[in-house]
């Protein structure tokens, strides 16, 4: 089984091997016009794979055993009303202007005009990321690509060969996606903004086009930066960590890259290149870093949501040695945001009469019919989404019950327990968790404490209180429960007529009893 596993990765680093060699592999363009009898040649490095690119002559050239080149003007062309050339006092050499700027589009479209084109890697691009034009006659050439983001013209001479790295790369957030940079993965969608529950894992990935130069200038290390808001915090574990970083289609061994993660942040060090200066991978190759958060109590409730935010940095040839220093950055990227939202919702309970109701109970589901799982906390009616917790929550003498720490969803409310002298709601009651701009509940909420620093239900059980002000943006959802109605008691009204009655009679024959008696006396 060892010597398979040793196997196998010889053959990988093999694979790899042979693959950076074939990206590196020139491709040479032999020009065959009817001047091809000189052994001119420009070799373009660092080409974009796919771009076309052309050679445009603009001056004829002859160069002297030393080097030494001189420029004239080819047959039939003039500088007429020419902003950056002009003839020499001898009349037939061709020099700059004092302050010629070459870097405008001005020159741009001039130079494509007035140049002869001589070569080209034709419409399919170039193939290899070297790129040569062979058998050129000499001359002044300026080099054009259709590099995408406003390709840069190089300008060089054939004296008799000469070498240019193309200009136009830039390191950048990675396009290859809809949003590039920075994405919350979800499936097989990737988007910038998603909502997840108190204890859910949110899984991030941080995209760049590395490139092994910026302009001319070799890159030699790669910087990731990273910042999660206090509702976020890194998920950890084994392998690098928790974290994957991946250069193309290879994943990173640890040794490969450094990684320094703190409470709310971390960093990440690339080596661009090897210790000879040439560069480890192939140009423009994906960065990822792959990772995930957990959403914790400490979750902004809707609102702005929290942020996690990511930028990144390279060191190129020609900046300072030494320990990179994030305040001082080399060439910052811009920043690129996701934001996870957290709702909760509310529950008032009352009488229809805005008398709140103490004692409800309730268990809450969501749109799967999944029981909602919550913790207390120390505010009455307060509850916080918690996996281990319990499945039922209870109004407090407020009548309020909020839920924090759910996600956007529907929810149905069904009640199981009614206060004392009410009746049972028996119909489910939905509200959904949404957005919401502003505080829509605002509660004063005070709590008692005994000596131990424990809650207690009273203020007599209690050595000192706390009031706290509950300020939320919280969907909320009025349910009403109606007073039992009184039953009348066994026998009704009726038996109170008998007795009535009764007295009544029992007192006409006492008072008739009184009268028959005093008539006979006399």
């Amino acid at each position: 089984m060892k010597f398979m596993k040793k196997l196998f990765m010889i053959l990988a680093v093999m694979v790899m091997a042979m693959a950076m060699t074939v990206t590196a592999m020139a491709e040479t363009i032999n020009y065959s016009g009817d001047d091809a009898t000189q052994d001119g040649s420009i070799t373009i490095t660092n080409a974009t794979v796919g771009a076309t690119y052309k050679a445009y002559k603009l001056f004829d050239a002859t160069v002297g055993s030393d080097g030494e080149i001189a420029y004239t003007l080819p047959s039939g062309k003039s500088l007429e009303n020419n902003t950056w050339f002009e003839l020499a006092d001898n009349g037939t050499n061709v020099v700059a202007k004092a302050g010629a700027d070459v870097t405008t589009e001005a020159f741009k479209t001039w130079a494509a005009s007035f140049g002869r084109e001589v070569a080209s890697t034709g419409s399919n691009g170039a193939e290899a990321a070297t790129v040569k034009f062979d058998k050129l006659p000499y001359g002044y050439y300026v080099i054009t690509s259709t590099v995408a983001g406003g390709a840069k013209l190089t300008l060089t001479s054939t004296k008799p060969t000469a070498t240019v790295i193309d200009k136009n790369k830039t390191p950048s957030w990675d396009n290859g996606d809809e949003n590039p940079g920075k994405v919350i993965v979800e499936g097989t969608s990737k988007v910038t903004s998603n909502s997840a529950r108190f204890g859910e894992d949110v899984s991030f990935d941080i995209g760049i086009n590395g490139k092994n130069y910026n302009g001319d200038k070799k890159i030699k290390e790669y910087y990731i930066f990273d910042t999660l808001d206090a509702g976020l915090t890194y998920k950890t574990g084994t392998g690098n960590n928790g974290f994957t970083v991946k250069v193309g289609n290879t994943v990173l061994a640890s040794e490969a890259y450094t990684i320094t993660v703190s409470e709310q942040s971390f960093s990440i060090t690339v080596p661009w290149i090897n210790e000879d200066g040439s560069s480890k991978y192939a140009d423009d190759t994906e960065i990822h870093v792959t990772y995930q958060a957990t959403v914790n109590s400490n979750a902004a409730i809707a609102g702005n949501g929290n942020k996690n935010t990511a930028w990144f940095d390279w060191k190129q040839e020609g900046d300072s040695e030494g320990p990179y220093d994030p305040e001082n950055p080399y060439h910052k990227s811009e920043d690129k945001t996701t934001t996870t939202y957290v709702y909760a919702i509310g529950i008032k309970k009352t009488d229809g009469k805005n008398k709140t109701l103490e004692g409800a109970e309730f268990t809450v589901k969501d749109s799967a019919n999944n029981e909602v799982k919550v913790k207390e906390t120390d505010q009455p009616g307060v509850y916080e989404v918690d996996a281990t917790g319990t499945s039922t929550v209870v109004s407090p003498s407020s009548g309020l019950i909020i839920i924090k720490g759910i996600d956007k969803d529907t929810f149905s409310l069904q009640e199981t327990k009614a206060p004392a002298g009410y009746n049972l709601k028996k119909d489910a009651t939905s509200v959904s968790a949404d957005l919401i701009e502003t505080s829509s509940t605002t509660e004063t909420v005070t709590t008692y404490y005994d000596s131990d620093g424990n809650v207690v239900s009273t203020e007599t059980e209690a050595d000192t209180l706390k009031t706290k002000t509950l300020s939320l943006n919280v969907a909320e959802v009025v349910i009403v429960n109606q007073a039992g109605t009184e039953l009348p008691s066994t026998g009704g009204m009726g038996t109170t007529v008998f007795y009535v009655l009764g007295g009544i009679l029992l007192a006409a024959a006492a008072v008739l009893l009184i009268t028959r008696k005093r008539m006979q006396n006399r």
